[in-house]
């Protein structure tokens, strides 16, 4: 089933240019761009209404992304999966440094790390990084470096990590 949906969502890329730029796009740059957000809004100076995002919860976000991609890479050697471009023939959209790993995901831990631990503190801004977090995601099986299992397994790790660090830091310190 794994990777029936895996060629299900793969088989779409290098059809459509846009789909393609958006892919690659969040495939590859969306984690930097997520990153950056939660520092600027953590480091923003409040205004009338409050901060946008404490500095506090901008450090627990990329506190659980850092133990979050930790856990990833340290899963990845005991569940080591090879790549689908590794294994079969896919539409790869980007270039990987080195096939490495590909369960979990990486990409997918850290940012439903960030995306989750903001949700937690701050809804309304949350929402929008899970949708950043979700098409992250999405985009790792559409430009052929991730099985859907792996997203998967990646989100949930995120998703783990979040909780793990609003429960170890009060709200309060």
């Amino acid at each position: 089933m794994d990777l029936q949906l895996f060629q299900l969502i793969n088989n779409l890329a290098g059809k459509n240019d846009v789909l393609d730029f958006l892919g690659i796009f969040f495939a590859s740059y969306a984690i930097w761009l997520m990153i950056f957000l939660i520092l600027a809004l953590g480091f923003l100076p409040p205004h009338k209404q409050g901060a946008i995002l404490t500095r506090m919860n901008a450090a627990r976000a990329v506190l659980a992304g850092l133990l979050g991609w930790g856990m990833a890479r340290g899963l990845g050697l005991f569940f080591y999966r090879p790549r689908p471009y590794v294994s079969f023939q896919v539409n790869k959209l980007i270039e990987q440094l080195f096939a490495g790993k590909s369960f979990p995901s990486d990409h997918t831990t850290i940012a439903f790390a960030l995306a989750c631990t903001i949700f937690l503190y701050n809804k309304k801004i949350g929402i929008w990084f899970l949708v950043g977090a979700a098409l992250i995601a999405l985009s790792r099986v559409y430009v052929g470096v991730h099985y859907p299992g792996d997203i998967f397994a990646g989100a949930i790790l995120g998703i783990i990590f979040a909780l793990i660090i609003k429960k170890l830091i009060p709200t309060r310190c």
